[in-house]
């Protein structure tokens, strides 16, 4: 029983350190996302369109980041370690070019073309901030694995009531 103790305690430990890093994350997050939204309606009032669209993308990234951090809060107050799901309808297709739009860059630093074969317009009902953490870590990866001047493919399509999306690379494995 005293192993028992000593890992209940451990846990108890570590959802304090995740709370208390959570919190002490959240203030400087806050500042960079009022920060980059001041800058976006400045580049639009300047009409810097590329300017903007990076603003964007570090916005967009900022509040994924801070969705996170909620979850680690929520966990550490709860001691639960399942997460929710918040189910709605939206377009896939669209979510798929906000993620491209933020991994680009890392893209074109590595001289890398990213290939989307995606739908116009493909209806699904999940959470869609689940879904955009599962397509920035499958493009991350692929951009990292993948050599200089190497190619990213994302394909997604219906068959039936199933999306079936691909990511594939020039990279090893």
């Amino acid at each position: 029983d005293s192993e028992v103790a000593r890992q209940q305690d451990e846990i108890s430990h570590t959802h304090l350190f995740l709370s208390a890093l959570s919190h002490e994350l959240k203030t400087p997050l806050t500042a960079i996302i009022a920060s980059t939204g001041l800058l976006i309606e400045e580049l639009d009032k300047r009409h810097e369109a590329i300017l903007l669209k990076l603003a964007q993308n570090i916005s967009r990234s900022a509040s994924s980041l801070q969705n996170r951090l909620n979850e680690l809060i929520s966990l550490s107050k709860n001691k639960d370690e399942s997460y929710g799901i918040a189910k709605k309808d939206f377009d896939f297709s669209m979510l798929v070019a906000e993620v491209a739009d933020q991994v680009l860059s890392l893209a074109k630093k590595k001289k890398q073309t990213l290939n989307l074969e995606v739908a116009p317009y493909i209806k699904i009902n999940a959470d869609d901030q689940r879904i955009e953490q599962v397509l920035l870590n499958l493009l991350s990866n692929a951009i990292k694995y993948t050599p200089e001047g190497g190619q990213i493919f994302l394909r997604a399509a219906k068959d039936g009531n199933r999306l079936v999306v691909n990511v594939q690379d020039t990279g090893p494995g």
